[in-house]
């Protein structure tokens, strides 16, 4: 900016009295800053809310001069690299940090979290859950509104009556990662954050679409980070089912993959959550016309099914079902039909006679007994059902 244009935004943000002239100190703190907005904003609105004075503020950012140069130096490197950001505003951005760190410990949560997520559209419930629950939802509000004081977030447009959304820079979340230890990065807060997807993000089916969309940025991002490990199988697996129920098969194997090879070396072939990865990555394999493939692995998945949980559990049961509409779509009748029957006869008497999951055995055996040109037996099941 311009020397006067810069002044005036200093005057105007932090609420001072307007001059053409600016005072010796003013004039220092400007030439500090480089005349930079970001940094300018980030000043004004320290020295508005604490009620600092710019001699104050100025003493600040040249101790920060001396007690911080290692960390800029260090810490945000990788700034630097990215986008020449500088020095100058990174000191406005330590010396807002270490004020919101005090004055609000809910805030400072918020700001640590969220850098590991998406920076756009970030939903109120996202940053309630970041908070904890040691925060209620006004005190989250309150440390969001604290967070938009400092320009750290940006309150987007909303509905009435909804809920608050935000946005941040992402040079924000990037200076806001790089001030954290390397540990807190590696493990504390991006480890939550990914716990917090995990536990935010719904099943997939279809009624859940509309959220679906609004926290897969989040969850994507949240993926992206080191050492997420097994704890990610779940997230992972829940973002293949939304995939899976829009038909974007492509980006659904993709997920499944990953999840079963985490499951099959942190748990091994044999746990359930194992065998079920195997058996929604066969699903997957089933809508991209890939029978062969999916055929042989709802053969494993059955197998280890019916000797891990036995034939009368229910996810046996939904296997055989599985892979006798396999059977059925390669045109393997004969091997259908015994499944069918089979999955007839247990869900009669696990379910009993009027259960939906019984009606529904009925009609697809009805329909295998039409392809074999048996009408007498179709007439049978479908008076039935």
């Amino acid at each position: 900016m311009t020397d006067p244009e810069a002044l005036k935004l200093f005057q105007t943000r932090s609420g001072r009295h307007q001059s053409e002239q600016p005072s010796d100190e003013e004039r220092e703190l400007l030439n500090i800053l480089d005349s930079l907005p970001l940094a300018i904003a980030q000043a004004a609105a320290y020295m508005r809310l604490t009620r600092a004075s710019v001699k104050y503020y100025v003493e600040m950012l040249k101790e920060s001069e001396v007690e911080q140069s290692q960390l800029l130096d260090f810490e945000f490197s990788d700034i630097h690299r990215q986008s020449d950001m500088p020095n100058s505003v990174m000191k406005t951005w330590i010396i807002s940090m270490k004020q919101i760190a005090q004055e609000n410990p809910c805030a400072e949560q918020i700001l640590n979290t969220v850098a590991f997520l998406d920076n756009q559209r970030l939903p109120f419930e996202v940053l309630c859950a970041a908070g904890g629950p040691a925060f209620s939802k006004r005190e989250v509000l309150e440390a969001a509104g604290r967070l938009v004081d400092y320009s750290f977030l940006q309150a987007q447009i909303i509905l009435e009556d909804a809920t608050p959304t935000y946005q941040e820079h992402r040079l924000v979340q990037l200076a806001t990662r790089q001030a954290l230890s390397k540990a807190q990065r590696n493990r504390e807060f991006s480890s939550y954050a990914l716990q917090i997807m995990t536990d935010l993000f719904p099943d997939g089916t279809h009624e859940t679409w509309s959220s679906c969309r609004v926290y897969l940025p989040h969850a994507l991002k949240s993926l992206t980070w080191k050492d997420t490990g097994y704890i990610a199988s779940g997230l992972l697996a829940r973002i293949g089912r939304y995939h899976w129920e829009e038909g974007r098969s492509k980006e659904a194997e993709e997920l499944e993959v990953q999840v079963l090879d985490l499951r099959k070396s942190v748990l091994g072939e044999k746990h359930p959550d194992t065998i079920r990865a195997m058996a929604n990555l066969a699903s997957t394999w089933q809508q991209q016309g890939r029978s062969d493939e999916a055929e042989r692995l709802k053969v494993q998945v059955l197998d280890l099914q019916k000797s891990v949980l036995g034939e009368k559990h229910p996810d046996t049961i939904r296997a055989m079902a599985n892979l006798a509409v396999t059977y059925y779509i390669r045109h393997h009748y004969d091997e259908a039909e015994k499944l069918e029957v089979n999955v007839l006869n247990l869900r009669r008497q696990i379910l009993g006679n009027k259960h939906p999951d019984t009606k529904l055995a009925r009609e697809n055996l009805a329909a295998t007994y039409r392809q074999q040109g048996r009408y007498d037996k179709v007439e049978e099941l479908e008076l039935q059902v």
